[in-house]
C-alpha cells in the first residue's frame, strides 16, 4: 500500500448485501444453538438449514462480486489492491466453504437423531466458527472495502 501503483479497489455495493447474508447466517446458527439448549429439535433443524442456505447465498454473492470487479477493471490487474481483494475474499470464501462441511454434518446429525443434546456440541462449534468468520469479515470489510482507511491500516501494520 505504500507504493505508488496502489489504488483503492473500486467500491462494490454487493459486498454490503453479502455482509448482511453472513450476519443473518451467524444469527441463525446462534438461534439453533439456543434452541438446542432448550431441546427444540425442529427449530434447531430450521436454524441449521437457514444458516446453510444463507451461507451458500453469501458464497454465490462473493462470486458475483468477483465478476463485478473483473468487469470494472476490464482486465487491468496492474493495481495490487485488486489482487489483494481476490486473495482476501478467496481465502475467506474457502474458510466458509470448509465450514459448510461441518455444517452439513450437523444438519445430517440433526435430521437423523431425536436426541437434541447429542448435537448441541456440534451446533455450538458451528456457531462459534461462523461468529469468528463474521468477525474477521467485518474487520476486513470495514478496513479494506469501505472507503479510505489507508492510515488506519498503516497504523495497524506498524508502518506509522
Amino acid at each position: 500500500m505504500l507504493y505508488q501503483d496502489w489504488r483503492p479497489t473500486p467500491q462494490i455495493n454487493l459486498l454490503w448485501a453479502n455482509t448482511g447474508l453472513l450476519l443473518l447466517s451467524s444469527l441463525c446458527l446462534q438461534g439453533a444453538l439456543m434452541w438446542a439448549r432448550e431441546g427444540r429439535m425442529q427449530w434447531v433443524k430450521s436454524g441449521l438449514v437457514a444458516a446453510a442456505v444463507l451461507t451458500v447465498l453469501f458464497l454465490a454473492g462473493q462470486l458475483a462480486a468477483w465478476q463485478q470487479l473483473i468487469t470494472m477493471v476490464l482486465g487491468d490487474f496492474s493495481n495490487p489492491s485488486v489482487g489483494f481483494f481476490f486473495m482476501i475474499t478467496g481465502i475467506h470464501g474457502l474458510h466458509m466453504a470448509g465450514g459448510m462441511v461441518a455444517l452439513g454434518r450437523a444438519i445430517r446429525r440433526a435430521f437423523s437423531s431425536l436426541d437434541v443434546s447429542g448435537i448441541e456440541h456440534t451446533v455450538a462449534n458451528c456457531a462459534l466458527y461462523w461468529h469468528y468468520l463474521l468477525g474477521v469479515w467485518l474487520v476486513v470489510f470495514g478496513l479494506l472495502f469501505t472507503g479510505n482507511n489507508f492510515e488506519i491500516l498503516l497504523r495497524i501494520c506498524g508502518f506509522i
